[in-house]
């Protein structure tokens, strides 16, 4: 972990290079927790950029089959509550459009809307890549019992961002890179070393 987190810090420093598309694989696993442990959630299974029927979002948009994706989707199955969480890792790569995006689904969009859309996409154009991924993500939420938890709660989406310090960001929703690394305790090893480099990313390049 070491060795990865040091190489992810060097190569941070170029142009083209996007932290976020690489450290997002390691943050998954965590991501929970973390959300957990700021809002006493019991927030359990975590999906990866996660589609939202985008005509949800901008009613006026033409296709019933586009959709947005975010950047994980969290289930409380306690609560029946679900979460989209963006993250960031750059200060500057806050993104107005995403941010309207996030608030429509705070006000607009249930937990059924999201368990519908997916299981509409998985049928559309079978046989279809795109589809193959749809049947997979469905299959995985059904085995996850987030299908039936889900599929009639008129609950609205719960939503979060995780990124490095930015004064732009100032709600109770908002988690710096700084606060995960000073007051999250996750009893895994490599924890503490991943809060290292939150704390170094903290204030970007």
């Amino acid at each position: 972990m070491k060795q990865l987190l040091e190489k992810l810090n060097y190569y941070r420093n170029f142009p083209r290079f996007q932290l976020e598309r690489h450290f997002d694989v390691i943050l998954i696993d965590y991501i929970p927790q973390i959300i957990n442990y700021f809002n006493h959630t019991n927030y359990s299974v975590v999906f990866p950029e996660f589609p939202v029927r985008k005509k949800l979002l901008i009613p006026n948009n033409k296709s019933e089959w586009e959709s947005v994706a975010f950047d994980y989707a969290l289930f409380d199955k306690i609560n029946k509550r679900i979460g989209i969480v963006e993250l960031k890792t750059e200060t500057e790569s806050n993104d107005k459009i995403q941010d309207d995006y996030l608030s429509k689904l705070m006000v607009s969009v249930s937990c059924k809307d999201l368990i519908k859309f997916v299981r509409e996409r998985k049928e559309y154009k079978k046989g279809d890549r795109k589809t193959r991924k749809y049947e997979f993500l469905y299959k995985e939420m059904d085995e996850n019992e987030c299908v039936n938890f889900f599929k009639d709660s008129e609950e609205l989406i719960l939503t979060y961002k995780i990124s490095p310090h930015n004064l732009k960001l100032n709600n109770s929703s908002y988690y710096s890179f700084e606060k995960i690394a000073n007051e999250v305790q996750i009893s895994d090893k490599n924890w503490p070393l991943l809060c290292e480099y939150l704390k170094k990313w903290n204030k970007g390049l």
